[in-house]
């Protein structure tokens, strides 16, 4: 029985009727009881109960965080822009963005790669473009755009332009 559900903490996916697909439903969930092949679940809007049989949910727990560490998150071979912090779940890989918004992916569609600022030359080139971006006056609300972007930068990919200058 839980009566807090922590989405750090916890994972619950009920199945779809519809589409047949199993849907994070973790953060609209207020209480969660396993009942023998009945799962109990109250929704937070509406405070209504819900009985589920056991197949149609999924629960994980206590996952795994990743450290992100000059790593960049692939979803599909696509980096995620923003990623605060990414708990893996074993089947599941759950990535809660800056906003505190997570999204869901199965582990298959998700790789990690070390960012090519770990090595001596690509770091020494994008430190360079970084310094020059401070002397191009592009300015925003008398700041320098471009620097302030630079500024955000924290990994790069390895097949982007740094590694092969």
């Amino acid at each position: 029985m839980e009566n807090f559900i922590n989405i750090y903490k916890i994972l619950i996916l009920i199945k779809n009727n519809k589409t047949k697909t199993f849907e994070d439903k973790t953060s609209d969930i207020s209480y969660l009881d396993n009942i023998r092949s009945q799962v109990k679940v109250i929704y937070s809007r509406s405070n209504k109960t819900y009985n589920y049989n056991s197949f149609n949910v999924r629960i994980f727990k206590e996952p795994k965080k990743i450290n992100l560490d000059q790593k960049v998150v692939l979803i599909s071979g696509f980096p995620v822009r923003s990623s605060s912090l990414v708990l893996d779940f074993g089947e599941y890989i759950k990535i809660i963005n800056d906003n505190q918004a997570a999204e869901i992916y199965h582990k298959s569609e998700v790789t990690y790669e070390n960012s090519c600022l770990n090595s001596k030359q690509p770091r020494a080139v994008f430190d360079y473009f970084k310094k020059l971006s401070s002397y191009v006056n592009v300015m925003e609300d008398g700041k320098k755009v471009l620097f302030k972007q630079y500024e955000k930068i924290i990994t790069v990919r390895k097949d982007s332009c740094c590694p092969h200058i």
